[in-house]
């Protein structure tokens, strides 16, 4: 029972992930405008914003591949 809701989770992962990435990214000091889906396993972020201490760092689009595939 616990496998399947596991699984179930990690398949909707493109689903959820926007929700969770957001508040995420935000406790490391990352900000990002847009969330775009690539496909099943990669992801857009747009207008992207770190900003730590004296370091900046601004990119229009970053692309990434889903974290399900990172495990593979």
């Amino acid at each position: 029972m616990v496998f399947l809701g596991l699984s179930i989770l990690v398949i909707a992962l493109p689903i959820w992930l926007p929700w969770a990435l957001r508040p995420i990214l935000q406790r490391n000091g990352i900000q990002y405008s847009t969330y775009e889906r690539v496909g099943y396993g990669r992801f857009a972020l747009r207008g992207v914003t770190f900003i730590k201490r004296k370091t900046e760092f601004k990119a229009a689009r970053i692309e990434a591949v889903m974290p399900t595939l990172w495990v593979w």
